[in-house]
């Protein structure tokens, strides 16, 4: 196996895009794109990756805009875009994806996003279903009628403070009750029930900036583009879905969120959807103790399709 960083320049605004590509050493058998979630970069995926790519998979993760090292002096952590920041994540994958399958052009496509991620994998599903084969989403936030309020909230912080302003209180709203209910004395113990991870998370310093007024009205439009617009229409209503969440998740509120997400992908016309849920796992699934359950779970997934799709 072998892994090598990779750097695309957006075609919008010249900002350098940061990936890494894992590629196994014999004969690949399908691509694996992985998208990862809000204050996140692509080095928390790096066991997950090498895991598929043991496995046989060419593995792509990138740093989506603002996050990781995909920045500069005009697009610094937290930031993605003042106008149109969801689309140009959208974009920006699209490039990635289409960078891999130049170089593997027979290979099936496989995405998989986890939390934000995983409305970003959607989004991107809804506009470039026929590239894809297999989707995986994991730990998907739960929507409910606060997004409204907050919706209201944000925009009005958006035309008072502009797009670039930090929005210090963002997060806290978004997140105040999650850590009830947990016993550690950790802050954002709800994340993941290993404390050590936690720990390494909240040092990190590409994870701790605070999103800018544009950042978090950009993520509610991901929010809005997934579970209310009308015009989603697919195509390849048979598509394979996998969703995955942790029992104890309450920003995916466990066996609802997984539901939600289920029910929404039915309602707009998929009708091959699996989903499993973990007793005990918190949010974050691919660092949970017993992550080698998640990591089987995918691989069978993934096994099964090319298995179907080679008959």
């Amino acid at each position: 196996m072998k892994s090598e960083t990779v750097k695309i320049t957006s075609n919008y605004d010249g900002l350098v895009l940061y990936g890494t590509v894992y590629e196994p050493d014999d004969e690949p058998k399908a691509i694996v794109q992985i998208i990862h979630s809000l204050f996140e970069h692509r080095e928390y995926y790096d066991e997950l990756a090498r895991i598929l790519c043991h496995y046989g998979y060419v593995v792509v993760v990138s740093d989506l805009r603002g996050h990781g090292d995909s920045v500069d002096l005009l697009h610094p952590l937290g930031h993605v875009d003042a106008k149109n920041g969801w689309m140009m994540n959208l974009v920006d994958t699209n490039r990635f994806s289409s960078m891999i399958r130049e170089k593997y052009r027979r290979l099936p496509f496989f995405l998989l996003g986890h939390s934000m991620g995983s409305l970003v994998a959607r989004s991107f599903l809804k506009r470039f279903e026929y590239e894809i084969d297999g989707v995986i989403l994991t730990s998907c936030p739960y929507f409910d009628k606060k997004f409204y309020i907050i919706e209201k909230i944000e925009k009005l912080h958006l035309r008072l403070e502009g797009p670039n302003e930090p929005d210090t209180g963002f997060w806290t709203r978004y997140t105040s009750s999650f850590d009830k209910g947990f016993n550690e004395e950790e802050t954002d113990r709800w994340m993941c029930s290993d404390m050590e991870f936690v720990r390494t998370y909240r040092k990190d310093p590409k994870s701790q900036a605070l999103p800018t007024t544009s950042m978090v009205n950009d993520l509610l439009f991901g929010f809005r583009d997934v579970f209310v617009y009308e015009d989603w229409h697919p195509l390849k209503k048979k598509l394979p879905v996998l969703i995955l969440g942790g029992q104890d998740d309450v920003c995916a509120r466990g066996i609802d969120g997984v539901k939600q997400v289920h029910q929404r992908l039915r309602d707009v016309g998929y009708t091959n959807i699996q989903y499993c849920l973990y007793p005990e796992f918190r949010h974050n699934i691919f660092h949970e103790y017993q992550r080698q359950t998640v990591y089987g779970d995918i691989i069978r997934f993934l096994n099964s399709i090319l298995e179907t799709t080679n008959q």
